[in-house]
């Protein structure tokens, strides 16, 4: 299909799967599955789309991180964050852009086992999500 007059579109997938993860607590030792032990990702997933007509252009994106396995037998559900850019593009040398991240405010599951500390407030394992809220940044770029 021909959008000559609508503009040029673009969609991507990216994604990955974890099969395994072994390791060996000493040299010679015979290597371990923790697979199925806590906090490990086995898949994520990004799904984008993209716009752009002459100095105008536009990208939305998906992220997914797959469920995770928490302490005490529990499940984390998969967790998704959006993102939202939309930029002009002012001269050959010269683009601004508003990028909204996390537009929807998703949150991942908590946790039990990350909660009530200093460090991990909102009881989740920081270190694996993303856990700020909806952003919104204002870009200009320029090359000289």
């Amino acid at each position: 299909m021909i959008t000559d007059t609508r503009g040029d579109f673009g969609f991507s997938v990216r994604g990955s799967n974890q099969l395994n993860l072994k390791q060996a607590t000493e040299p010679g030792e015979p290597r371990l599955s923790y697979m199925n032990g806590s906090y490990v990702v086995r898949s994520r997933q990004v799904v984008g789309a993209n716009w752009s007509l002459q100095d105008w252009s536009a990208s939305i994106s998906v992220s997914r991180i797959g469920h995770v396995n928490y302490v005490e037998d529990t499940k984390g559900s998969p967790y998704f964050t959006t993102n939202l850019t939309v930029g002009y593009e002012i001269s050959d040398d010269m683009y601004v852009a508003i990028v909204g991240n996390n537009i929807f405010d998703a949150f991942p599951d908590r946790d039990a086992a990350y909660g009530g500390s200093s460090y991990y407030p909102f009881h989740v394992n920081a270190n694996l999500y993303p856990i700020t809220g909806p952003s919104v940044n204002a870009v200009f770029q320029m090359n000289f």
